[in-house]
């Protein structure tokens, strides 16, 4: 594996993110992010940062986890 530094990081009161690439034996690759957003912390600019982060390793299979402190019930209780 590599650790990968341009994914890797730590924003005060807002994130902390850790990415490695794992290589087969045929050279194909992906990508694990663990991720864990600071609760309360504004979701736009969490949500930005996720999407430029996806996009710039759009050719790349990549997987996503951690604890991203959003609710997603959200909506369905404003409707009810």
């Amino acid at each position: 594996f590599t650790a990968l530094d341009d994914m890797t990081m730590a924003v005060d009161n807002m994130f902390e993110c850790i990415s490695i690439e794992l290589y087969n034996e045929n050279k194909k690759s992906v990508i694990i992010s663990c991720i864990y957003r600071t609760p309360g912390s504004q979701i736009e600019l969490f949500k930005d940062w996720m999407e430029e982060m996806v996009t710039n390793k759009c050719h790349k299979t990549i997987f996503l986890c951690g604890d991203f402190n959003i609710d997603l019930n959200i909506k369905r209780q404003m409707i009810s």
